[in-house]
């Protein structure tokens, strides 16, 4: 894989062969703020288009920053409509921790992420995630 982006709180490879962007996040990211965060995901965002790609694999398991409602609405609107109006992407994983997924605030992100952008899925296990998402 291909490093196009890498900070303390976040690594950003492509996998030209599947098509793929993975963007894993740091314990780090405890010490993100808000705004950083915006800027790491409008950067992310930009590689998606730039590069035309289809598929999206996000590793959360160690990300600490807490997703209030209003940055998944910012997250929402600034970026998920957008990659969703694009004729390039076509599928998106979480990979998350076990604990999170049931997790009600983590449900309704999912309901909002999947009205906007369609096909969004959370896993725990990696090789689910690629399975899904490959598919």
């Amino acid at each position: 894989m291909e490093t196009l982006y890498e900070d303390s709180f976040v690594l950003i490879q492509q996998d030209l062969s599947q098509n793929l962007l993975v963007d894993t996040w740091s314990g780090d990211s405890e010490r993100l703020d808000s705004e950083t965060f915006k800027q790491i995901l409008l950067t992310w965002k930009g590689l998606m288009l730039e590069h035309q790609v289809a598929f999206a694999l996000t590793d959360t398991r160690h990300f600490r920053l807490p997703m209030t409602p209003e940055l998944q609405e910012w997250t929402i609107e600034h970026i998920t409509k957008e990659l969703a109006a694009s004729r390039y992407y076509r599928k998106h994983a979480f990979l998350m921790p076990e604990e999170f997924i049931a997790g009600l605030a983590i449900e309704q992100f999912t309901q909002d992420t999947n009205a906007a952008a369609g096909d969004t899925h959370f896993f725990s296990s990696l090789d689910k995630a690629k399975t899904w998402l490959l598919a």
